[in-house]
């Protein structure tokens, strides 16, 4: 089931950088646990990308690229949305997952729905405001002490790529630590804004 790939531990956390083999000299922001492990939100995002031929965000992007996923707990479904300017350009992609396990609970197929996508008041506005909200600089929450430990429920991963660096994120429940956590509010502020002005929910 797909809780088992969005769980989230709020434990302690450390940033995990130059992990893997150091690509055109990205900078990586990928989180660990106490163990040296990577979360399981990251290990589901890293099987998404590999199964869907997706755009190793870790080599880094020319210009940015925003990938926003949302795991539903409980489910064998996902949604997201894809933001990338390239080359002076914006593009945006909605769509939703069906995810399909084998026997040992690993996904072995995807079935993907996705519709090329755009803001309706303009490119510039939309990213001023996601960029207002911090969406390129919230920290994982992990990182957050004051954030409430969390066990199942639906999660948030934030991917973002530029030339030079690489970031991974997530925000497990949000609407449930807004009333203390001000970065959890931004999420939700995000979310809000993405729905008004794409029409899709995430």
């Amino acid at each position: 089931m797909v809780l088992a790939f969005f769980w989230v531990s709020s434990c302690k956390s450390q940033i995990k950088t130059n992990s893997k083999a150091q690509i055109d000299s990205v900078y990586k922001d990928i989180l660990i646990d106490n163990s040296g492990e990577y979360f399981s939100s990251y290990l589901y995002a890293e099987r998404i990308r590999e199964m869907q031929n997706l755009e190793n965000l870790e080599k880094g992007f020319d210009s940015i690229q925003i990938r926003i996923w949302h795991g539903i707990a409980g489910k064998d479904s996902s949604r997201f949305i894809i933001l990338k300017n390239q080359n002076g350009n914006w593009n945006g992609y909605t769509g939703s997952l069906r995810l399909f396990f084998n026997s040992e609970n690993e996904i072995n197929r995807i079935k993907q729905e996705g519709f090329k996508a755009k803001p309706q008041s303009s490119w510039d506005e939309f990213m001023k405001k996601m960029n207002d909200l911090q969406i390129t600089l919230l920290p994982d929450h992990t990182l957050l002490s004051h954030y409430p430990q969390i066990s199942g429920g639906d999660n948030y991963i934030i991917e973002i790529a530029t030339k030079v660096r690489y970031r991974f994120y997530t925000y497990p429940e949000p609407s449930l630590a807004s009333a203390e956590v001000v970065q959890a509010k931004s999420i939700l502020e995000i979310l809000e804004l993405i729905r008004r002005e794409f029409g899709f929910a995430l």
